[in-house]
């Protein structure tokens, strides 16, 4: 474990979130592959390495772990909770997890490992337990309540509203009580973390009020430069960016494919093609991390990493880059023709 001032010399590049008091890491961990995926040893080290890299930013959510993502994460916070900015979100629930269930899935585990297919197969099964869209005043004090004791503290610093529809903008009720929680002091800020068509209904005049936005935004999906960017710099608020690499390991071939057939054409400067003709671990966190938060207007991006060799090459991508803003740029332009799954182009003009 590092020392105080070594774990602060070490850090990556730190920004301030938005209109919040909290300095944080560009690259945060997310933790939703923790006790889902992850057993739980090897969601400790992750998380431990993580934060001896320098990442300070961490969120999670009641559903994560089908419900216990909070509670690993709670034991990491033991005796640094003072130096970590933690998020967690409520709205959609996880299932009870009957013996039976905690034990099968333990058991499919290596077999989710070794077989990402059947993982997305149980996942899809599984999501049909879930409870969804609970956003009423009584299910949000409930969920903190929950969520604080998973988390072994009395606060959380950024609550999210997870996954909601557009129509959440017009739920008095879920935003007058996330207020009353930071009269309470059990909330410092809140905000909301969802799909970018979200965020098109909320933009005007009378938006609501909010301290941080949580959005997808990647290579394949550049669409919140037009739907988000502009009223959250207005507004001062902390963004952050899930989903940096298009969304699970389902677009790395994709991505390669891309960068193969970027570097071919006019556009790709001599110098761009060298760096980006071997694209192995390193130079594809570079490429999604860094076209992220040099976007300009990302404060965090956030990874779900477990793997040591993942960590520390997003670590080090948040940290410096190897490419140029204006080869940022042409990656960027050269993804925004790239049809997001939706079958709507990742951003129209590919602007800056």
């Amino acid at each position: 474990m590092l020392t105080t001032e070594e774990w602060y010399s070490s850090a990556m590049n730190r920004v301030r979130l938005g209109k919040t008091n909290f300095v944080v890491s560009q690259l945060g961990f997310g933790c939703a592959q923790l006790m889902g995926r992850v057993a739980p040893k090897q969601s400790r080290r992750a998380l431990d390495r993580a934060f001896d890299l320098g990442v300070n930013y961490f969120d999670t959510a009641r559903s994560y772990g089908y419900g216990e993502s909070e509670a690993v994460l709670g034991e990491f916070l033991r005796g640094k909770r003072d130096k970590v900015v933690l998020a967690t979100k409520f709205g959609i629930d996880p299932p009870q997890m009957t013996p039976m269930r905690q034990a099968a899935k333990a058991l499919l585990r290596p077999v989710f490992r070794k077989a990402p297919f059947i993982r997305r197969v149980a996942k899809r099964q599984l999501g049909g337990l879930f409870e969804r869209g609970t956003y009423t005043r009584k299910h949000l004090l409930a969920s903190v309540e929950r969520s604080l004791g998973k988390l072994r503290t009395d606060y959380v610093d950024i609550l999210l509203i997870h996954d909601a529809g557009p129509e959440i903008w017009e739920t008095d009720e879920t935003f007058d009580a996330l207020l009353q929680l930071v009269r309470q002091g059990k909330v410092r800020f809140f905000g909301v973390a969802a799909d970018t068509a979200t965020f098109s209904a909320w933009r005007g005049p009378e938006r609501r009020s909010i301290d941080i936005a949580q959005f997808p935004f990647s290579l394949f999906d550049q669409r919140a430069q037009q739907v988000i960017f502009e009223t959250a710099r207005a507004d001062h608020l902390g963004t952050v960016a899930y989903q940096p690499f298009g969304g699970g390991g389902t677009n790395l071939p994709l991505l390669r494919q891309k960068l193969a057939d970027l570097i071919a054409t006019r556009a790709a400067t001599t110098e761009l093609r060298k760096k980006l003709e071997n694209p192995d671990v390193e130079v594809l966190a570079d490429v999604c991390i860094s076209a992220v938060i040099r976007a300009g207007t990302v404060h965090v991006v956030l990874c779900s990493m477990v793997e040591e060799r993942y960590i520390q090459a997003n670590v080090n991508a948040a940290a410096s880059t190897r490419f140029t803003l204006e080869e940022l740029h042409s990656i960027r332009r050269f993804f925004a023709n790239v049809p997001h799954q939706d079958g709507t182009l990742a951003k129209a003009n590919g602007s800056r």
